[in-house]
């Protein structure tokens, strides 16, 4: 009378429980992706504050001398048991921040304690009489270190010196 075929409890409760595991492994393997990215920033945030920590450079004057035009000499001081290359950018300030430029400090390397001069070159502009260097009355210095392939910047440890003779 009743000739109705379907599948078995058992056969059910199999791909029920099949089910159940292949959705698991894939919740899991997404929330894996998801903590492993969170880890992988935080730790970048983790060795950024530790570089920014640990950076030790005291930069105590700066200076332009009247016989060499467009450069700026600063005294700096390597505090740290590390060698320092190319650890900070520079920015030239004038009177008022509007007019601040970016300078370029290449092969500055610090050894250990080490302390002495460094060079910075002032931006030079054209004008109607000829090229001439912009005044600067400020020079700012922003450590940096080379994290994995990025470039951090540690604005909130930078260091302001007012510049003699450079107007």
């Amino acid at each position: 009378m009743y000739n109705k075929k379907g599948i078995s409890p058992i056969i059910a409760m199999i791909l029920l429980i099949l089910l159940i595991v292949t959705i698991s492994g894939v919740l899991f393997n997404w929330i894996k992706g998801q903590t492993s990215d969170v880890m992988d920033q935080s730790t970048i945030i983790s060795e950024k504050l530790q570089a920014c920590n640990d950076f030790k450079v005291d930069f105590e004057s700066a200076f332009c001398n009247p016989e060499t035009e467009g450069i700026i000499k600063v005294k700096i001081v390597n505090n740290n048991n590390e060698n320092v290359k190319e650890g900070f950018s520079v920015r030239l300030i004038d009177v008022d921040e509007i007019e601040a430029s970016i300078s370029s400090v290449n092969d500055i390397e610090l050894e250990a304690y080490e302390g002495r001069e460094i060079t910075i070159f002032k931006q030079s502009e054209e004008g109607p009489f000829g090229s001439y260097f912009k005044p600067v009355s400020k020079i700012e210095f922003v450590p940096k270190f080379v994290i994995g392939d990025e470039t951090v910047y540690c604005s909130e440890n930078k260091v302001s010196l007012d510049v003699e003779g450079c107007e």
